[in-house]
């Protein structure tokens, strides 16, 4: 019979995405058990799709400058994660990260939205996402690999797409947001 830690070194990808159902789940529990007060206060991304004209998200360039700050910091955090001889283990930690944050923001609009939650969960991430995931996915795959090497150009077509990805975060994504909230809600 074989290891079942045996799988998760020759397929590291399964150990990550294991990772990633389990704080998942885990989120969804927490979320589950907490008092309703603290459902209704979390409840604002739900409003944000519901209640439109009452959700405003001002846009200037600060907003972009501090997203992309923001994003930067977690992929540099990721990357020096991926050059460290315990990858294996921050890549499993930071996808836990990333599974419990994104079970706890669809059980807080499916608290609001109901049936519509996956659905309003996946528009929402739409316009970033397209420049989010190659990141996140090159970044990973440089985490698993056996050779640790620094590739400044592709570090910064990287950061290119960060900033990209910033721009529809903070401009696209709210117009987006109130164009197919229109559609579903009104």
């Amino acid at each position: 019979m074989k290891s079942v830690l045996g799988v998760f070194r020759r397929k590291p990808l399964m150990l990550l995405f294991f990772c990633l159902s389990l704080s998942a789940l885990a989120a969804s529990l927490w979320f589950n058990r907490l008092p309703e007060e603290i459902k209704e206060q979390l409840g604002v991304l739900g409003q944000m799709w519901t209640n439109q004209p009452e959700y405003g998200m001002k846009a200037d360039k600060e907003a972009v400058y501090s997203v992309f700050l923001r994003r930067a910091e977690q992929a540099t955090v990721i990357w020096l994660a991926g050059m460290t001889p315990c990858s294996l283990a921050v890549l499993c930690a930071a996808s836990s990260a990333a599974g419990f944050s994104m079970a706890a923001v669809l059980s807080v609009l499916t608290a609001e939205t109901g049936l519509f939650a996956l659905p309003l969960f996946l528009l929402s991430l739409f316009p970033q996402w397209i420049f989010y995931a190659p990141v996140a996915a090159v970044l990973f795959r440089w985490g698993l690999k056996e050779e640790k090497k620094v590739r400044t150009a592709a570090g910064l077509i990287l950061l290119s797409f960060l900033a990209a990805g910033a721009v529809s975060e903070v401009w696209l994504s709210p117009r987006w947001i109130s164009w197919v909230g229109t559609f579903i809600f009104h």
